[in-house]
């Protein structure tokens, strides 16, 4: 029996106010520190760290423009690097929006 790879992410959520902060998460199987660049284009321009040493990373981004389109893209000390992505922050006032919605049982799949 062995058990997959446990390699996730990264995937958003919200926390707090979704017009100014999201929090950004992945998993490794090998424990490292995190890192989250992030800006209003693709050269970022910031950087937030956590040097909690950790399999699960999870880093929160605030004081983010409402309705603007950020990318961003996470590393960690282990050698992970993803690719570039992005997101929008949410809409000021009653504008409409649309939105996806999904469960995750998180459960360990074994072969």
């Amino acid at each position: 029996m062995c058990i997959r790879d446990s390699n996730k992410g990264p995937y958003l959520s919200w926390v707090h106010d979704p017009q100014t902060t999201i929090t950004i998460s992945w998993q490794r199987t090998a424990p490292g520190t995190s890192y989250v660049e992030y800006g209003l284009d693709d050269n970022y321009g910031f950087v937030k760290v956590d040097t909690t040493f950790s399999i699960e990373h999870s880093i929160e981004l605030t004081g983010l423009a409402p309705s603007s389109v950020y990318h961003y893209r996470v590393s960690s000390s282990d050698g992970y690097n993803s690719a570039d992505a992005s997101f929008k922050t949410a809409v000021q006032g009653c504008q409409p929006f649309e939105f996806v919605v999904f469960g995750d049982t998180r459960a360990q799949s074994v072969v």
